[in-house]
């Protein structure tokens, strides 16, 4: 069974819906080096890859389901 391309339209419609790479690639349900792969291969009007576009390394606005559940540390 061969990967589904994604098209151009595909990617951005990811990013609008999503707050980063990995996220995007759960959004399209693929894995995220397909998701890379077809992310870098798009540009947008300044020339800059959408894969770039889109990175979000600090995590902001992600939340990190971390849960404590009232426990303190010893």
């Amino acid at each position: 069974m061969r990967p589904k391309p994604f098209l151009k339209d595909d990617i951005e419609r990811a990013m609008r819906m999503t707050k980063s790479n990995r996220s995007a690639s759960r959004y399209l349900h693929c894995s995220y080096i397909h998701y890379k792969k077809w992310a870098k291969n798009f540009t947008d009007e300044n020339g800059i890859t959408l894969f770039d576009k889109h990175l979000n390394q600090s995590g902001k606005g992600i939340s990190k389901h971390l849960s404590n559940k009232g426990k303190e540390p010893a």
